[in-house]
Formats: C-alpha cells, sequence, structure tokens
C-alpha cells in the first residue's frame, strides 16, 4: 500500500510539473505576443499614412489650374497690359516707343509687361486675369510665394517663354500638376482658389505624419 501510495504522489508531482511548464510556456508566448504589439501599431500606422498619402494624390489631381483656365486668365491680362501700354505711351509723350529686338515689342509695351505681372503677383498672387477666373499662384508646398520666387517666376520665367514663343506653355497640358517652364524654375504652382485651403490642410496633415 505505501509503495502504491508513493507511486501516486510521483505521479501526481510530475503532472504538476508539466502543467507550471505548460503555464509558463503560454505566459512566454503572451510576452513574445506583448513585444511584437509596437511593431504591428507601426505597421498600421505606416499603412494608414500610405492610405492618406494615396488619397491625397488622387484629390489633388483637381487641384490644379488647367491649360484653358490659364490661357482665358492670360488674354484677359494681355488685353489689360495692352491697354496700360498706351496709357503709359502717351504719358511718357511716346518717347518709349522704341523697338525693343529681342522680345519683338514696343519698349512700354515691355515695361509693362513685366512691372504688371510681377507687382500683381507678389501683392495678390493673382493678375487680374486669375482673379476673375478664380486661380492664383502659390508655393509647391502651400502659401504665398516669396518675392525671388516671383522674380523668377514672372521675369526670368515669362523671359523665356517669350523667347522660346510662347511654346513651353503647352507643357502644361501634359504635366500632373498643370506646370509650365515659369512654374518649374520658380518651384511654383497654380491653383484653383476654392481648393487652396483645403490643399494647405492636407499638406500641414501628410507633413506631420
Amino acid at each position: 500500500m505505501e509503495e502504491k501510495n508513493t507511486n501516486l504522489e510521483q505521479i501526481t508531482q510530475e503532472e504538476d510539473k508539466k502543467e507550471s511548464q505548460v503555464e509558463n510556456i503560454s505566459s512566454e508566448n503572451n510576452n513574445i505576443e506583448k513585444e511584437e504589439h509596437p511593431i504591428s501599431q507601426i505597421t498600421e500606422k505606416e499603412e494608414t499614412i500610405e492610405a492618406t498619402f494615396s488619397d491625397y494624390v488622387k484629390i489633388s489631381s483637381n487641384f490644379y489650374a488647367g491649360f484653358w483656365l490659364r490661357f482665358i486668365a492670360y488674354m484677359i491680362d494681355v488685353t489689360l497690359v495692352l491697354l496700360l501700354g498706351r496709357i503709359f505711351n502717351t504719358i511718357t509723350l511716346g518717347y518709349l516707343s522704341v523697338r525693343v529686338e529681342i522680345l519683338d515689342s514696343m519698349l512700354e509695351y515691355v515695361i509693362c509687361y513685366y512691372l504688371y505681372f510681377f507687382l500683381m503677383t507678389y501683392i495678390f498672387s493673382q493678375t487680374l486675369g486669375k482673379m476673375i477666373v478664380r486661380i492664383k499662384v502659390e508655393k509647391k508646398e502651400g502659401g504665398k510665394p516669396s518675392l525671388v520666387d516671383v522674380l523668377f517666376r514672372e521675369v526670368v520665367g515669362r523671359f523665356l517663354n517669350d523667347m522660346l514663343k510662347f511654346i513651353p506653355y503647352l507643357v502644361l497640358a501634359f504635366t500632373p500638376k498643370k506646370k509650365g517652364l515659369h512654374d518649374y524654375i520658380s518651384d511654383t504652382v497654380v491653383i484653383k482658389e476654392d481648393f487652396s485651403d483645403l490643399r494647405q490642410k492636407l499638406n500641414d496633415k501628410i507633413n506631420k505624419k
């Protein structure tokens, strides 16, 4: 009888050991899962960021002013510049009626043309033509362009466009953000005015992520 009891005790002890081993293994697995949890959180975050960015890319295609909108705005501005040129010519008594051969234009018109686009874009981020069709110039990351940005865009960029007979304007129709040569030079974009605030908010959100 005593031998049987001792055997039973031994068996019970062995079972207890096995149960404790099983408990230890399960607790170790739980610890491993807890350790892996932050990694899964990071992965989820990355997936969220990727989804947000891809959504932004899809939405942002509607933000930028296309070729025809900008063409209409430009025609309005050129008409206004011609009128300003005539007024300026009258004020200066025709002394500036000198042909600028490199641009194939009269000097009073050239002065009015570059001053008009430079001052209007720097002060308002829009010319009168852009105001009418509700588009505006912004920096690539959003916000009003700086003095240097406007100088490169409205003087250097426009001069190159004029020298190349406005061919670079055609690039607008084929680039993702509807950018012309002068936009690339100054790192600016032309945005539909109604989407300006939304674009800025989305840019801020993406940058914070």
